[in-house]
């Protein structure tokens, strides 16, 4: 009976052998590198939430306006983004931010010449990230946002002359007019982003998919407008994102 028993514990003791091994590896790891079950799941339900700021150099283009010239402004707001497929370098970003954009224009001969354009944009973009670093667990390394962005105009102003006054500005704070621009913009966006653990940094281009001009004319403003040509938003952010 003793020999039976001595056996008996014996191969017990064999049977625990394997579970003892794995108690003293590190249960949040693998030996291959890749992720446990949890790490997936804690990483995909995730959520990313930030802020972004940056400067932005604007144009306006098309047959309408003429003589554009760059527009330095600033853009902030803040963004969301979460991965879409679990062990995969997909993400989905969005953002709610405000952005001046706009042109400068060489007309100075007189004073009745316009010389900025600006307009106030809400923008929220719907973009795709792909992480080229090959990152699985989150987007730190090198990035590309590609997609659409819908930008909704709250204000628009012309300036005038080589000091660019506002047009009718002594009563240009008590009744407001926009210019006749279309409401609502769409952009092609295109971007790289460079993610580092606490921040990032972002190059963003944007082209106008659309006409914008719905009837912009002055009868007291030079050079002609009225010719019912076409105008579009271009413009490059540089970003910081927190």
């Amino acid at each position: 009976m003793k020999g039976k028993n001595v056996i008996y514990s014996s191969l017990f003791a064999i049977g625990l052998l394997p579970f003892a091994i794995f108690a003293q590896q590190d249960p949040g790891s693998r030996e291959d590198g890749g992720l446990t079950n949890m790490e997936e799941i804690e990483d995909f339900d995730k959520k990313n939430i930030g802020l972004r700021m940056g400067i932005s150099f604007n144009t306006i283009l098309g047959t309408e306006l003429v003589n554009p010239r760059p527009f330095f402004s600033y853009a902030g707001g803040f963004y969301y983004q979460k991965q879409l497929l679990r062990g995969r370098p997909y993400w989905l970003y969005t953002e709610a931010s405000l952005r001046f954009a706009g042109s400068n224009f060489a007309n100075y001969e007189m004073s009745s010449d316009y010389t900025r354009i600006t307009q106030l944009y809400l923008d929220v973009p719907l973009l795709l990230k792909i992480n080229l670093s090959g990152s699985r667990r989150d987007d730190k390394g090198r990035n590309i946002l590609l997609g659409p962005q819908v930008g909704h105009l709250l204000r628009s102003a012309i300036y005038l002359g080589e000091y660019r006054v506002p047009k009718n500005h002594l009563v240009w704070w008590q009744r407001w007019e926009n210019l006749d621009f279309a409401p609502f913009d769409l952009n092609a966006v295109a971007a790289y982003e460079i993610s580092r653990p606490r921040h990032a940094f972002m190059i963003t281009a944007r082209y106008g998919l659309i006409n914008i001009n719905r009837g912009l004319y002055f009868d007291d403003v030079t050079p002609a407008t009225g010719k019912g040509g076409t105008i579009r938003n271009a413009s490059i952010d540089f970003s910081f994102l927190f």
